[in-house]
């Protein structure tokens, strides 16, 4: 067994351990997005969603002059090959938007992810 194999592994029981905590999330890839200013719409593909399991490790609530709430996700990046502005998540029910990478290690990601309140 190579050691990419086994740590793979051990992320899928890292992951398995942690039970409720780990909830799932559907992620949707928008390629190939632009902005067209003659007609002022965004032009974008989007792939088939992809739901796996992630887990919510901080949320940052709304401040009174701004509504949006933070979450901080840790995923798996064999799930998420790739992180773009306008890629899709949809995570408890809501529809969120990508905010900030914190980290991108190698088999982990760690990101944040923005909504309305």
């Amino acid at each position: 067994m190579s050691y990419s194999s086994l740590i793979d592994s051990q992320l899928v029981t890292a992951f398995k351990m942690l039970k409720d905590m780990a909830k799932p999330m559907t992620f949707t890839k928008v390629t190939g997005a632009s902005f067209d200013f003659g007609s002022g719409t965004l032009n974008k593909t989007t792939a088939a969603p992809a739901t796996f399991k992630v887990v919510a490790i901080d949320e940052t609530r709304p401040s009174k002059d701004r509504k949006t709430i933070t979450k901080t996700i840790l995923a798996r990046s064999k799930d998420i090959p790739d992180l773009m502005l306008y890629d899709k998540f949809n995570f408890e029910s809501f529809d969120w938007k990508l905010g900030k990478i914190l980290k991108e290690a190698g088999r982990i990601w760690m990101f944040e992810i923005v909504r309305e309140a």
